[in-house]
């Protein structure tokens, strides 16, 4: 059990990717923080809001073809 840990902390913390994130966050000010999230956020909006128009369309799509599929067998 204890090397499953180690290894898995091996595997999940190589490398110095946590590092230089908190380097980067470190040397944000409280502002650029706030834009940087803020634009991220917004990113985030437009592409969840053109998903589900996407899907709003599949939606439709889907019951048209089986409103026309019973209308075909009455």
């Amino acid at each position: 059990m204890v090397e499953q840990i180690s290894r898995s902390i091996d595997f999940d913390c190589a490398g110095d990717y946590y590092e230089s994130e908190l380097k980067k966050f470190k040397q944000m000010t409280a502002d650029e923080y706030k834009a940087d999230l803020v634009q991220r956020l917004h990113r985030d909006l437009e592409y969840h809001d053109a998903e589900h128009r996407k899907e709003v369309e599949r939606a439709a799509s889907r019951t048209a073809w089986v409103k026309a599929l019973r209308e075909s067998l009455a």
